[in-house]
Order: structure tokens, then C-alpha cells, then sequence
């Protein structure tokens, strides 16, 4: 692999772990995930395929890519439909599930995940362990004398407060981090 090649990695791979990062903290701060962040990870995917394509003459499963993506984003709609996901959750675990693709995990030869299972399974892990520690710290928060029944005029970042959505964000985004130098089309070739 070329310099250029090189570098460009190395910055694809730091540019989409920074936007999966950038995602999670926008969900702790202001309960939001910008549209922007996934629209940048699906652009950056095509733009990064389409040089390993061209430039390097990887082989790029772009079904399996795609495949993933349209998988995940039905179901991410069918739980939105039924009020279990939010808007950009769905559209933040459909883009980073675009870079996962059905493909199987090469670089471990014991193991028979694929990436997306794996990070589907992480993110599942991540979110109970998100739950269970946002439900003991707002049952600690309601124990405290200062905020006993008094939450209207606190200010507690709104994930500590009493039936509110929970950051989920940062499970999609967290177990993308740690799978990005497994993923082929990102640290897999770099990180070997």
C-alpha cells in the first residue's frame, strides 16, 4: 500500500471513529443525534469503497454492505413505528451497520460471527449495561432530599430524570468504536 493509500486509511479510519464519538456526545448533551453525523458516515463509506475500489482494487461486497444497512433500517423502523427506538437511533445504527455488512469476520478464523452480529450483540450488551446504570442513578437521584419530587426545576441533564428516553446513542456508537479495527473496509487492512 502506497503512502497516499496509507494516510487516507488512517484518516477515514479516525474521521469515522470521531463521528460515531461526535454521535454519543450529542446524545448525552442534548438528547439528539444530528442527522448530519449519519449522513456523513454513509457518505464517507461510499467515498472510502469507491477509492479501495478504484485505487486499490479491493473487492468491495457492496451487497453485503447494503444488505445490512436495509436490514437493520427496516427493523429500526418497525421499533420506531412501535415507539421502542428513536428516529436517530435507527438512522445511526443503519449507518454504522452499512460499514458492519454480512460479511464474516477474516481476520479471526475461530471465530463464525459475522461483524454486523458482533456489533449488533455489542450494542445490545452496551445498551442493558447504559439501562441498568441510568436506573440506579435516578433511583439514587430520587433518594437525595434535595431532588424528592422537586424535578422541574433542576438542572440534570434530562437522561437522570424520571421517564425519559435513555442516551442509546452511546451504545450504538461506543461498540462501533471498539469493532472499527476489525472492520475491513476501516482498520481492518491497518490494524493486522
Amino acid at each position: 500500500m502506497d503512502e497516499f493509500a496509507l494516510v487516507l486509511r488512517y484518516g477515514v479510519f479516525g474521521l469515522f471513529c470521531l463521528l460515531c464519538l461526535a454521535a454519543a456526545v450529542f446524545d448525552l448533551w442534548k438528547m439528539i443525534i444530528p442527522n448530519s453525523i449519519s449522513i456523513l458516515l454513509v457518505a464517507l463509506f461510499f467515498v472510502n469503497a469507491l477509492f479501495l475500489t478504484f485505487y486499490s482494487g479491493y473487492a468491495v461486497a457492496w451487497f453485503s454492505h447494503l444488505g445490512a444497512m436495509l436490514a437493520v433500517l427496516i427493523v429500526g423502523l418497525v421499533a420506531y413505528r412501535f415507539d421502542a427506538m428513536v428516529a436517530g437511533d435507527v438512522k445511526l445504527l443503519s449507518a454504522i451497520s452499512l460499514w458492519a455488512g454480512f460479511e464474516k469476520n477474516l481476520l479471526d478464523p475461530l471465530m463464525v460471527e459475522h461483524f454486523l452480529f458482533d456489533y449488533l450483540l455489542l450494542v445490545v450488551l452496551c445498551g442493558g449495561g447504559l439501562s441498568l446504570a441510568l436506573i440506579i442513578l435516578r433511583r439514587l437521584l430520587i433518594s437525595l432530599p434535595p431532588f424528592q419530587g422537586k424535578y422541574q426545576n433542576t438542572t440534570l441533564p434530562r437522561y437522570l430524570l424520571p421517564r425519559e428516553h435513555l442516551p442509546y446513542g452511546v451504545a450504538i456508537a461506543l461498540p462501533a468504536v471498539y469493532l472499527a479495527v476489525k472492520l475491513p473496509l476501516l482498520g481492518g487492512f491497518l490494524f493486522l
